[in-house]
């Protein structure tokens, strides 16, 4: 009853739910009858099917905005620190950078993708755990990727951190933003 959702993603927000809490779904063929060719349906293939694809859509959305953050001022302390630490100028950008795309997209997710969903407290350490975590991988994969390659910094970046969003993805629905913890 607690499921979020209407019309005809309510259904897809019952089957994602129905799997987060482990319960079994056990499937009977039907028969489908349409009285008059369906034409009383409300079904509306574009707009319904946004409103069912909405939540990775916003996901989409709000990432590709905290990746132009990051990205931008990854290049901007990328350029600052290249002749500091010609070692660890990498690394440190990436953190410098994910400090605040991180701070940005814990309040576009909690708010506008996740809805709210879980104790902001308990979600925002685990969202800025996850920060940490996503941090470090892309900092020294990004690190290790730019001294074998000799690629650009940013092209590097982009590539890791594009593997790194799905990942992302995943742990944030399934952990940082749960139902389980309301």
């Amino acid at each position: 009853m607690e499921t979020p959702g209407e019309r005809f993603e309510y259904a897809s927000s019952v089957l994602l739910e129905t799997k987060k809490q482990g319960v079994e779904i056990l499937q009977f063929p039907i028969q489908t009858i349409y009285i008059n060719g369906n034409e009383t349906s409300h079904f509306n293939p574009l707009l319904d099917s946004v409103r069912i694809y909405s939540l990775i859509l916003k996901y989409m959305m709000s990432s590709l905005s905290s990746f132009i953050v990051d990205i931008v001022l990854y290049s901007i302390f990328i350029s600052l620190m290249r002749n500091i630490s010609t070692e660890y100028y990498i690394i440190a950008a990436t953190y410098f950078a994910k400090i605040f795309s991180c701070t940005y997209g814990y309040a576009i997710n909690k708010n506008l993708v996740f809805g709210n969903r879980g104790r902001s407290a308990v979600t925002a350490i685990k969202f800025f755990l996850l920060c940490i975590l996503q941090s470090t991988c892309s900092g020294f994969i990004t690190r290790e990727f730019v001294f074998m390659t000799q690629w650009n910094e940013v092209f590097c970046k982009i590539m890791v951190d594009t593997l790194l969003f799905f990942i992302s993805f995943q742990i944030q629905n399934r952990w940082v933003f749960s139902h389980k913890g309301r």
